[in-house]
């Protein structure tokens, strides 16, 4: 069974945003970002999927637009097939959350960032009957 983020039931925890703090606008957010942390931790293993290979380049436009790829490999008890995803689409920002819109479905389909800029955090609590655990995926805006 492939642990593909989409296929997962998820459960996404996203802080709540700092109120009185001035709303975020697409310009705000707009440039290069690259992982700087991708793991996963399945029923109490450890895999930093970036020291494995993985990666995420995106980026964002000040108009809503969003291009980049998120590249996975096969990773034993992780991820059975490789994945090599474009992330080409649109964004929506809603206060301080992120949610990517890509044109096909994507690996990260369905992930909600919470932006504290410099970064882009998501964390995503892996729920299904034979495993559980946290996928934590961290962008950095270069």
């Amino acid at each position: 069974m492939s642990v593909r983020i989409a296929r997962w039931a998820l459960l996404a925890a996203v802080g709540a945003g700092c109120s009185g703090a001035t709303p975020l606008a697409p310009a705000d957010l707009a440039g290069a970002y690259v992982a700087t942390t991708i793991s996963v931790v399945i029923n109490g293993v450890t895999t930093n999927m970036l020291a494995k290979g993985a990666s995420v380049s995106l980026l964002l436009t000040a108009d809503g637009n969003a291009t980049g790829r998120v590249v996975v490999p096969v990773l034993p008890g992780v991820q059975t097939v490789a994945v090599d995803d474009d992330l080409a689409g649109t964004y929506e920002l809603i206060k301080d959350h992120v949610q990517l819109k890509p044109t096909v479905g994507t690996y990260l389909s369905g992930m909600i960032f919470t932006a504290d800029l410099p970064e882009l955090r998501a964390y995503v609590t892996i729920q299904d009957p034979s495993r559980s655990g946290q996928f934590t995926l961290i962008l950095r805006h270069q």
